[in-house]
């Protein structure tokens, strides 16, 4: 989806769902998985990133810590895996959200398509 960005001052493609929540709110594992990546990523912050079965791959962004899981760790559905904070360059000038992103077999997905929202 193609959105306006007010920290760039652009439009810009936008890979996910940004969820606004007060910062410090909880991060939870939308389904059981493995963590396969912890990083802090140049536009999004401190992401982390949980492989979960099907070829399925679920992605938090804008985060404030990477310290409450590390690389893989298993985690259950509704396990909190960080919290909510403002780490991502990109998106500095919104208010405070969970920037999120789900994957396919490393294709981009529509996360509304995929979740009960």
């Amino acid at each position: 989806m193609v959105i306006y960005n007010l920290t760039l001052d652009q439009y810009m493609t936008h890979p996910g769902i940004d969820f606004e929540a007060p910062t410090g709110s909880g991060v939870k594992a939308v389904a059981d998985g493995t963590i396969t990546d912890v990083y802090n990523d140049d536009a999004y912050g401190i992401t982390i990133e949980i492989t979960h079965k099907g070829g399925y791959i679920s992605r938090y962004s804008c985060l404030s810590t990477d310290e409450m899981v590390e690389k893989g760790d298993t985690v259950k559905k509704g396990q909190v895996i960080s919290t909510v904070g403002k780490s991502a360059l990109y998106e500095s000038m919104d208010k405070t959200h969970l920037h999120f992103e789900m994957l396919k077999n490393g294709k981009l997905q529509d996360p509304s398509k995929l979740l009960s929202l």
